[in-house]
Order: C-alpha cells, then structure tokens, then sequence
C-alpha cells in the first residue's frame, strides 16, 4: 500500500487553506480533503513560494531566494502554544514538510548561485524537519559534491534513493554515478598517506642505515592481510 502524503492548497483571495491528502492505490492519483484552516500566514508562505517558483523558472535565483526566505518567516517555525498538536497529526506533519520545501527550494537557488556551504545548511535544515524529504538529499548531495564532500554526497544520494525506490530514479542515478568518484578519491587518500608514512619511516630508519625500501609489503588474497618481508639489498631486487 502506498503510504498517503499531506499538502497545503490556498484558495486565492478567500484567506483559506485546506489540507489534502493525496494517494495512489490503483494507479490514479487521489485526493481527498482532510482539515481546513485560515492562518493568515499559511497563505502569505505559500503566495511566497509560488512566486519563488515563479522566479526560480524564469532564472532569477536570488529573487527566488527572498521570496523562499519570506514563505519561511511567515510559515509558523512551531506549533501555536495554545494548540500544540502531536508530532503525529495531519496538521503537524504539513507545517513540517511545508517549510522542508521552503528550505530545499532556497537550497536549490543557492547552489544555482554558487553559495553552497549555504545550500547544504538549508537542506540539513529541510531534513530536520521532514527526514523523508527526498529533494532535500539530492540537494545536500549536489551541495556537498561541489564542497569536495563527496563521502556525504553518495551518502545523501543513497539515502535518498533508499526513500525513492526504483534502478531509473535520479537518486539511484546520482549514486552510481558518485561510487567510483569515491572510490577514487579513497585510493587518492590511501596514497597520500602511505606516501607521509613512508616518509616518516625514512627518516627513522635512517638513522640505522635502513629504508622502507627494505620492508617489501605483500597482500594475502585469501584474507587481505598484508606479510612483511626484510629486503637486505632492494636495490639488487
């Protein structure tokens, strides 16, 4: 069974906003309505974000950035002291996507605008407020790509593909392509620390006439350990 998923929908002009549900059991998409409010700033955020993603469309990062700014300072950061409802709720789980969105759109115009130290804190920011959010990963990944991060990226790229199942989805694409990159980058590392250990040992060894040169390394297959051997004259080998 596919689980259900919450959205807001203004009416324009009325001052409402109306929670539905949306699901698809048999193919065809389904909604439902479910609760209806009138927060005043509810319909200010969304006005927001549907003219951030007016701008976003039309190229215009930063306008799009303020405009998801001010969705998110007119949505509620919390629930209303005097009705505090379950993390659980309906209600509660649509503010919390609801400014996940706002934050991984923000995040989207600041990777276009090169600022990506700040679109990966929007999109850990999104992912505090809705873990399931899979925009908000791929977002991080690309954020954290750009940053040299790329252990966080594939792990970004894994998760969400963990959430959005399926081999031709643009997580499990962004996944594979983000392996070998790691993997590379992993025997880069492994490189340049063998590289400063043998020079340490060097400069140890030295003193007893010796090098790391005669201590000859050899893998076992079976197990993956390594044998050491002493060379008495490498040179000659």
């Amino acid at each position: 069974r596919v689980r259900p998923t919450f959205a807001v929908a203004s009416t324009p002009g009325l001052g409402m906003v109306q929670i539905v549900e949306h699901h698809d059991d048999d193919g065809d998409a389904a909604t439902r309505p479910v609760e209806s409010c009138s927060p005043p700033q509810l319909v200010a955020a969304e006005e927001h974000k549907a003219r951030g993603n007016a701008c976003f469309a039309r190229g215009e990062w930063e306008d799009a950035a303020r405009h998801y700014t001010l969705a998110l300072e007119a949505a509620p950061a919390s629930a209303p002291e005097e009705r505090k409802p379950a993390e659980d709720t309906i209600v509660e789980r649509v503010r919390r996507r609801d400014r996940a969105v706002y934050l991984s759109n923000r995040a989207a115009c600041r990777v276009k605008l090169g600022s990506h130290r700040q679109a990966e804190e929007d999109c850990t920011a999104a992912i505090a407020e809705d873990d399931t959010f899979v925009k908000a990963y791929l977002r991080r990944s690309a954020a954290r790509e750009k940053l040299d991060d790329l252990e966080g990226a594939l792990a970004d790229a894994e998760r969400a593909a963990e959430l959005e199942p399926g081999s031709h989805t643009q997580a499990s694409a962004s996944a594979e392509r983000l392996r070998p990159l790691v993997e590379a980058k992993r025997e880069e590392m492994r490189a340049e620390m063998m590289a400063k250990l043998k020079s340490l040992g060097n400069s140890i060894l030295g003193n007893f006439g010796l090098s790391t040169d005669n201590f000859k390394a050899e893998k076992d297959d079976a197990t993956g350990s390594y044998n050491i051997q002493f060379v008495q004259n490498p040179s000659t080998k």
